[in-house]
């Protein structure tokens, strides 16, 4: 049986629809949902539990706000989380937003466990103006460290972002490999 899970994030500009990324991977599916802002993703949320989605994550971008609107667009229908950045990524959180507002050139990694997955045949990138992003999944969490702190060293990604349960301790590496340059933030569930 195949999970089926989304990733919601926002690009200005977007069809949520026609720009979806979908990547399947052994058992699981994985659906990377544009959206523009935080006005539509409540009623994107609903339309994706009605299409089989079993677990709804969101961006970083889209935040508190979007979560509390996804959370009671689907009643608690399925698990619904936001990637949220410590106290530790926060002001490079901000500098790339200001680099993305000013039309500079920026790279997003996003990597998200897949059982089975190959980061290195797997990774399906999409432009959006100025962004590059990178949908790359990993196979687990020891993966999942590896390659964003092979990301951060390398100067490959301006800001990573955590899903499908990639947890703390990748996170942490990530974080130390990053030397405060690289935001990185997570996926965090919780309840109304």
């Amino acid at each position: 049986m195949t999970t089926v899970e989304a990733i919601i994030y926002n690009q200005p500009g977007a069809h949520s629809v026609e720009d979806r990324t979908v990547l399947d991977i052994k058992d699981s599916r994985t659906i990377f949902v544009p959206v523009e802002g935080d006005d539509a993703v409540a009623g994107v949320a609903a339309d994706l539990v009605g299409e089989g989605v079993r677990r709804i994550e969101l961006c970083g971008a889209l935040g508190p706000r979007a979560f509390a609107k996804v959370r009671a667009g689907v009643n608690d229908e399925v698990p619904v989380g936001v990637c949220t950045f410590g106290v530790e990524s926060v002001a490079g959180a901000n500098a790339f937003e200001a680099r993305l507002m000013s039309g500079e050139r920026v790279s997003v990694a996003l990597l998200f466990l897949a059982e089975g997955a190959n980061p290195e045949t797997d990774e399906v990138t999409t432009e959006s103006g100025t962004a590059l992003i990178r949908f790359i999944p990993v196979p687990d969490q020891a993966a999942a460290a590896e390659v964003g702190c092979g990301l951060v060293r390398d100067a490959t990604a301006d800001l990573v972002e955590l899903y499908r349960g990639i947890g703390p301790a990748p996170a942490a590496e990530i974080l130390a490999a990053a030397e405060g340059r690289t935001p990185v933030g997570m996926v965090l569930y919780g309840r109304q």
